[in-house]
């Protein structure tokens, strides 16, 4: 479950991820290389957050990642926004040709 860095491909340094990752419930992440990470795991850099002592938030962080992954909710999704796309490009394409056939009509008429 990469999001859009795996569908693009594209690996950034950095990543930081919000409520999503636990439907909703206040929690956060950061995610990255080992170098840039490395050192606050090591104790050189400090780092804080107000959502450390969340036991509950990782809980509810961790069942949403899992069903997201059983259900292939972010593949889903992105079928389901192509087909949305589809349908938005189709009603554009209606309402242009509606719209020029009106033009000509009252150039003609």
């Amino acid at each position: 479950m990469g999001g859009a860095s795996e569908h693009y491909k594209v690996k950034p340094d950095l990543a930081t991820l919000g409520k999503a990752m636990a439907n909703g419930y206040a929690i956060a992440a950061v995610a990255g290389r080992k170098d840039i990470l490395q050192p606050m795991a090591e104790g050189k850099v400090f780092i804080s957050s107000t959502y450390f002592p969340n036991s509950l938030e990782m809980v509810a962080a961790l069942k949403t990642i899992e069903i997201l992954e059983r259900e292939q909710v972010p593949a889903s999704i992105w079928e389901r926004g192509k087909k949305l796309m589809a349908e938005i490009n189709r009603a554009i394409t209606a309402r242009v040709i509606r719209t020029a056939l009106e033009i000509v009509t009252k150039e003609l008429g």
